[in-house]
């Protein structure tokens, strides 16, 4: 899952959030680790993060803002459960 200006619930639908941002000249991202915390097996982590616009008429332009994120430890593997960001 995937939370920014709407809500991407699954890959197709995140790839095709991801695609639009990167359409929108997004696609220079700087993340600093707030936070981070383990429970059992899930991570819960807090970043601040800078976007800066490339192309189109984002190019020279920088966002600031948060995210939050919820890794799940399933079968060997580490897994993107929820990404928010505002």
């Amino acid at each position: 899952m995937l939370v920014g200006f709407t809500t991407a619930i699954g890959r197709p639908e995140i790839l095709k959030l991801l695609e639009i941002i990167i359409a929108q000249g997004w696609t220079r991202i700087k993340i600093k680790v707030v936070n981070v915390r383990k429970v059992g097996d899930v991570i819960l982590f807090v970043n601040e993060y800078t976007a800066t616009g490339s192309s189109g008429e984002n190019t020279g332009k920088t966002i600031s803002a948060t995210a939050s994120h919820v890794l799940l430890h399933a079968e060997g593997a580490w897994l993107s459960a929820l990404h928010t960001a505002r």
